[in-house]
């Protein structure tokens, strides 16, 4: 699975955007999922902005603001790279972030 969510408002949800456990998406279990968020709005989730589990997913955020009790859920080695000027409110860190660019 690969998604792209570009200049958009996500508001008031459980989780905004979740990539659940291989298997969860597709029952065979194959496939990774990778998701890309740039310039977009997490608004009054009440779980997390960005729910994202398993070592083969990943996630890239960018110029997001994730505004709620939980910005991140990172869970069971996935990945999220921070690049640019995200503002995170609360939650896990991303595994690896760059600088404001």
């Amino acid at each position: 699975m690969r998604v792209t969510i570009l200049n958009s408002v996500i508001n008031n949800n459980l989780y905004d955007v979740r990539v659940p456990l291989a298997g969860s998406i597709n029952p065979s279990g194959i496939g990774d999922g990778h998701v890309r968020i740039f310039d977009t709005r997490f608004i009054a989730n009440s779980t997390a902005g960005l729910s994202i589990a398993g070592a083969a997913n990943d996630a890239v955020i960018a110029g997001n603001r994730f505004i709620g009790p939980k910005s991140l859920e990172i869970l069971s080695g996935a990945k999220v790279a921070s690049y640019c000027d995200n503002i995170l409110t609360g939650g896990d860190n991303p595994t690896s972030a760059l600088p404001q660019c």
